[in-house]
């Protein structure tokens, strides 16, 4: 009767419930069930992109991460952080894992003009080496060591709802997970890029924006086992590399413990919120600003009076 409302798609949610549910999708959905709806359910794929001399955000974050995970990894092999390593010697090692990653990314897409992506690859060096910075100052004073990466995680959701969500779990890659010995815990590091500067209030207070559906990674990840890995981590913290106006790194960080804090009667009734309505088949539209640049705007009728009504 309804834009996206189909009603329980059986099949569909037993095999979702089977495989377990990801955090971005639920991200997803609690941003507009329709855009879940088209790319989850229906798997559509836009059919046009846009062209740009620049090389876009989506893509730089995706050099930057993956230049981190290779330059992490070979670090992690000669006993960095443990061992020390000159700055020079830092420099090339990052220098080595952007231009790899950069070759290898090139291989598949091509490049654009040189001089932008000359320009592209400069800003993965620069931000790759504000990370280590920060990084190396922050291991000596909490004594964490990074121990894995690029690791698959799984936990269960029962603490949502021990009844109705028994036996549904959260499924993700981490980025890295850190340990320290003593005490014994460890912290899952999320990297996100960042174009500009201007701390927002969704990446402020992660626990806030986790209970209004903006941010579900941090606290999904606080319940997932690393593969290998003997406990959940004691936090999850998001690492922000900030391009302009000079790279900078920023941090948020997620207790694990707030599910059993005050607001974790909120946070657990979000999860609620966009489980159920992804099990019930509520896709409605549900229309704002992030409509412009949505991918599935084509397929979607939001200028259509009565469809606006009803969602």
């Amino acid at each position: 009767e309804h834009d996206g409302v189909t009603a329980p798609l059986d099949r569909r949610w037993a095999a979702l419930a089977s495989r377990g549910l990801a955090p971005t999708s639920l991200e997803q959905y609690a941003r507009c069930p329709f855009q879940y709806f088209s790319a989850q359910v229906l798997r559509l794929e836009p059919v046009r992109s846009g062209t740009s001399g620049d090389v876009s955000p989506l893509v730089l974050g995706e050099l930057c991460h993956d230049t981190l995970h290779y330059c992490y990894r070979r670090l992690a092999e000669i006993g960095w952080p443990q061992k020390e390593c000159t700055r020079d010697a830092l420099h090339a090692e990052i220098e080595a894992a952007a231009g790899a990653v950069c070759a290898d990314y090139a291989k598949d897409h091509g490049t654009g003009y040189a001089l932008v992506w000359q320009l592209a690859l400069e800003t993965v060096v620069v931000l790759a080496e504000a990370m280590l910075e920060s990084d190396s100052v922050e291991f000596r004073a909490s004594g964490f060591r990074p121990v894995q990466f690029e690791v698959e995680a799984e936990g269960p959701l029962d603490i949502v709802d021990p009844v109705a969500f028994k036996g549904l779990k959260v499924r993700g890659r981490l980025d890295r997970v850190d340990r320290r010995a003593q005490p014994p815990v460890l912290r899952v590091i999320d990297y996100k890029y960042r174009h500009s500067g201007g701390e927002r209030s969704t990446d402020r207070d992660l626990l806030a924006s986790a209970v209004r559906g903006f941010r579900l990674q941090p606290p999904l990840y606080a319940l997932m086992t690393p593969e290998g890995a003997p406990a959940t981590p004691e936090a999850v913290e998001l690492a922000f590399l900030v391009r302009k106006p000079s790279p900078q790194i920023e941090r948020a960080r997620f207790e694990s413990s707030a599910w059993n804090g005050p607001a974790g009667g909120l946070l657990k009734k979000t999860v609620q919120t966009i489980v159920g309505g992804i099990r019930e088949g509520q896709y409605a539209i549900l229309p704002d600003g992030y409509c412009d640049h949505c991918e599935f705007s084509e397929a979607c009728r939001r200028f259509h009076g009565p469809t606006w009504w009803r969602a």
